[in-house]
């Protein structure tokens, strides 16, 4: 039997959503373009990297990931998605103040088509949240943007995390 979309996630970050860790995968086109994936991600970083397990989130056409900085507690310098089955976007925003001034906020979108990759990393990693668009916002930015439309649904993301350094030992 299918399981069902849950409604918040633990930290109230992902709505609409499934989700699992992958340990062992058993099919070998599967574990080919993932292996892509790895050379794809350790060539950008150029350098070598010991990963944790993938995660995979389901997120149905409702879903959505509210804006979040990934804890590094949980994983070291990097977050790569694979973005499988619908196109979304992807919203960074940075909220900072300067002495004697308002705030500014610095803010852009990314359309993630499927069968994209994308990495983040550096400030985008520490100092950006990070979101997928809910249906209504989307809509939104589609309509101001004046970009042609997509169908806004479910998505599959497939995450590649690297160790925090500090664990580095435990793995060696």
């Amino acid at each position: 039997h299918k399981r069902k979309y849950e409604g918040n996630h633990w930290d109230s970050v992902i709505t609409n959503y499934k989700e699992i860790s992958i340990n062992n995968i058993n099919n070998d086109i599967i574990t080919s373009i993932l292996n892509d994936c790895y050379k794809d991600i350790k060539t950008f970083m150029m350098k070598e990297l010991i990963f944790l397990p993938i995660h995979a989130i389901d997120l149905s056409p409702v879903g959505y990931i509210a804006p979040h900085v990934d804890s590094i507690k949980f994983s070291g310098e990097l977050v790569a998605v694979l973005s499988l089955l619908s196109t979304r976007i992807l919203r960074l925003t940075r909220h900072y103040e300067q002495p004697n001034k308002d705030m500014i906020i610095e803010s852009f979108d990314l359309i993630i088509p499927p069968r994209s990759l994308y990495i983040i990393k550096g400030q985008l990693r520490y100092e950006f949240t990070h979101e997928i668009l809910n249906q209504e916002d989307s809509k939104v930015y589609i309509e101001k943007s004046m970009i042609e439309s997509f169908d806004i649904n479910r998505r599959i993301s497939i995450m590649f995390r690297d160790i925090h350094p500090n664990d580095y030992e435990l793995y060696n």
